[in-house]
């Protein structure tokens, strides 16, 4: 079977009944080896896509170009180009931003505390009003890893100031234009329609809504055969811009000296022996994946207009381009399919959050916000080779995750919590939740749908949010209760206070 036969097979194989397509391009030596689609139509090699979180490679670049020029450092604060942005500390560097090393709160998440519906607008403006919110930061700079947008978000701002110029049109005459990239634009909001008039769509086939403004942390559309042209430039070691790419693609390091894997837009992980440089995007209705394996010269882009994870897929298509053997199928570690499964909350106090615990045989699956992991007899797994443990200690359980450098030390809880019900307010965020039968935010960006709350022990409870503004929510908020007021948390931020005005 040839090459592009088996990438074709490989792609039904993890097709599934959704609506929506999927489209793809290959790069290896130096040029593109296949490319195509299947489903949609209008989702070609060629048809303009919204890349999201794959945009900040791009700006990590043009920050790397700004240093080359002079016009900042890596060390410099943001705070010195963002001086009204007091949602970022004052000794956050660039570098803590670029590496998502600045404890700084995701700015989607809070956009959903404040009162925002799935289908809100979210305007420049909007983004202006979180950014100038002075809530602490979740960590000291520098110590661990969280995934937050609003780092690349004050990146692109801090690019609009040194260059005195929007960043749509900045990228255009930095990047698009030298790379060939014609097709590729950041359009004013997710709202515009793209050229061609492709749609993505939600899981139950409904066409996905979505009117945001985002620039430097997801903004740019793009094809997948320009896309493949910037997986080309990075893989070519003679390019005018090698020596920045090179800067790119290095590991980067916390401020105790463990390496961290995620850095300028890139996350660097091993996968069957081989290193890969990763980035995946989404937002409600699309979905890319971009991959890279710098000793064969092999790249992926793929992009699905439809909620399913693209980096299944991505990775098949990678691994048949270079001929890995593919991995083997999962068969569980937990003996006969009747193994018993428990299921009980911890609790950080700490981070303010709880995490949901379910073990069946030597297998313990953790949840927490809008992430889970799985360990084996203690040990995380991980296709990629992250190091984790989940142990008991002194009556509690310590789980570590040693590619964001993130301890916790979870313990049982005992009282059971009766309801709170009332009205809570965050000033800093102009936000109110209200509690009666469900839970409501009401703030700057509206009324938040009604979310159902579990009340659990120890004057904690569980609110699921599962469908957001952006693709991932904050899964599930922890609100944590108080004589004063509580404290909201979720995995991409923590211990938001808000004080109780009413009961």
């Amino acid at each position: 079977m040839s090459l592009p036969d088996r990438l074709r097979a490989a792609l039904e194989d993890h097709s599934g009944p959704q609506k929506g397509g999927v489209a793809y391009s290959v790069v290896q030596d130096g040029d593109i080896i296949d490319s195509g689609w299947l489903g949609d139509p209008l989702l070609t090699p060629d048809a303009p896509f919204r890349i999201c979180s794959i945009t900040k490679q791009m700006t990590a670049l043009m920050i790397l170009m700004a240093q080359e020029e002079g016009l900042l450092q890596l060390n410099d604060p943001v705070r010195k180009f963002c001086p009204n942005a007091k949602l970022c500390s004052q000794d956050v560097t660039l570098d803590h931003a670029l590496t998502n090393q600045s404890g700084i709160k995701d700015y989607w998440c809070l956009a959903m505390a404040m009162g925002a519906l799935p289908e809100s607008k979210f305007a420049r403006a909007d983004t202006d009003r979180l950014l100038e919110s002075a809530l602490s930061p979740d960590f000291a700079p520098g110590t661990r890893f969280a995934y937050s947008n609003t780092n690349f978000a004050l990146l692109g701002r801090v690019l609009e100031a040194v260059h005195d110029k929007p960043f749509p049109a900045l990228i255009k005459d930095k990047l698009f234009g030298p790379l060939g990239m014609d097709s590729s634009f950041v359009p004013a909001s997710t709202s515009v329609p793209l050229p061609n008039e492709l749609t993505g769509y939600e899981p139950d086939g409904r066409v996905a809504i979505t009117i945001i403004h985002w620039e430097g942390d997801a903004g740019v559309v793009s094809t997948a055969h320009d896309m493949s042209r910037w997986q080309l430039a990075i893989l070519d070691l003679d390019h005018p811009w090698a020596s920045l790419f090179q800067r790119m693609t290095v590991p980067g390091h916390y401020a105790d000296g463990a390496r961290a894997p995620y850095r300028f837009g890139i996350r660097r992980r091993v996968r069957g022996g081989q290193l890969e440089l990763a980035h995946f995007g989404g937002l409600r209705g699309w979905c890319s994946a971009s991959l890279l394996q710098p000793s064969t010269g092999t790249g992926v882009v793929l992009y699905h207009n439809h909620m399913a994870d693209p980096a299944p897929p991505a990775q098949a298509l990678l691994d048949i381009a270079v001929n890995a053997p593919r991995p083997a199928e999962d068969t569980g570690v937990d003996g006969p399919e009747t193994a018993h499964e428990t299921a009980h909350v911890l609790y950080d106090d700490r981070a303010g959050l709880a995490a949901t615990v379910t073990q069946k045989g030597g297998e313990m699956t953790v949840r927490c916000g809008s992430q889970s992991w799985t360990f084996v007899d203690g040990d995380l797994r991980s296709e990629t080779n992250d190091g984790g443990r989940f142990n008991p200690q002194n009556g509690s359980f310590h789980m570590t995750l040693a590619r964001d450098n993130v301890s916790m030390q979870l313990r049982p809880l005992s009282q059971k919590t009766q309801p709170r019900l009332g009205t809570y307010r965050s000033d800093i965020l102009e936000s109110d939740i209200v509690i009666d039968e469900t839970l409501r935010f009401i703030g700057p960006l509206g009324t938040s749908e009604p979310y159902s709350i579990k009340w659990l022990y120890d004057d904690l409870a569980l609110v699921d949010c599962v469908r957001a503004l952006d693709y991932d929510p904050p899964g599930q908020f922890t609100l944590a209760f108080d004589e004063a007021g509580l404290r909201l948390g979720c995995w991409s931020f923590q211990n938001v206070r808000f004080d109780k005005v009413a009961a």
